[in-house]
């Protein structure tokens, strides 16, 4: 009897398990779902160069030290005014005091740093050049302008785009499905503002700081930027 009955007490849960795997249910919308993506790349000229030129004086007397600054700076703003070509980006100035080797004040130095900004690389070499004698160049950067950074990015979407469209047909027809539906889809042509590594190019005639003069400048657009856009997506086959 006991055994019986313990046999009659199992029937109702070993039902209960096989209903239970029997009716779990499935994901129709996990099947013939396929993820992948695409990445597209692009090296394009950089069509802006930036250079800094300064002008560094030393002098006891203060107030001469930045009467002959503000000369060499003028003189520069004259020159660079008849090039609308270049622009002046930034225009500093910096003093410190300069001591002996007993720690005393002995006079001050004083420096003029003028950054400026062209996308006609020659006309900023003849510029250089034309500053050759007072200013020292100090840093050289070429960059990517704003509108040629927007102009290749949507170049780069449709590229990317059309690269999903090729492959998502391409998976389609391999695995001889009907068709395909897109389930998610997400878009990345994020670039940072591209630049060229900054490289110190040669010092011009400044004085007792440089011994060497470079009589001309030639600035060379021999970097690039390397844009790239990427998809990665999600589509069902359709059967």
């Amino acid at each position: 009897m006991k055994l019986k009955h313990f046999a009659l007490l199992l029937l109702p849960l070993s039902m209960a398990l096989t209903a239970n795997a029997e009716t779990k249910p499935t994901d129709e919308s996990e099947k013939n779902v396929i993820s992948f993506s695409t990445e597209v790349t692009k090296d394009v000229d950089y069509d802006v160069m930036e250079v800094t030129l300064f002008v560094k004086e030393e002098n006891k007397n203060l107030k001469e030290l930045n009467q002959t600054i503000n000369q060499k700076v003028n003189a520069a703003l004259e020159v660079l005014k008849k090039q609308s070509a270049v622009e002046v980006k930034k225009n500093t100035r910096s003093t410190q005091v300069r001591y002996d080797s007993k720690g005393k004040q002995s006079g001050w130095i004083e420096r003029a740093d003028l950054v400026l900004e062209s996308k006609d690389f020659v006309v900023l070499s003849q510029v250089i050049s034309d500053l050759n004698d007072t200013f020292a160049i100090t840093d050289v950067v070429q960059k990517l302008s704003k509108e040629a950074a927007v102009k290749f990015e949507d170049e780069m979407i449709k590229s990317a785009l059309a690269q999903f469209q090729h492959k998502a047909q391409l998976i389609q027809t391999s695995l001889n499905a009907k068709g395909y539906e897109v389930v998610n889809l997400n878009l990345d042509s994020r670039n940072e503002m591209p630049y060229f590594d900054r490289r110190m190019m040669p010092v011009a005639k400044m004085n007792s700081f440089s011994s060497e003069a470079a009589d001309e400048v030639n600035l060379d657009n021999n970097g690039k930027a390397e844009l790239k856009a990427s998809v990665s997506a999600q589509i069902k086959l359709l059967n």
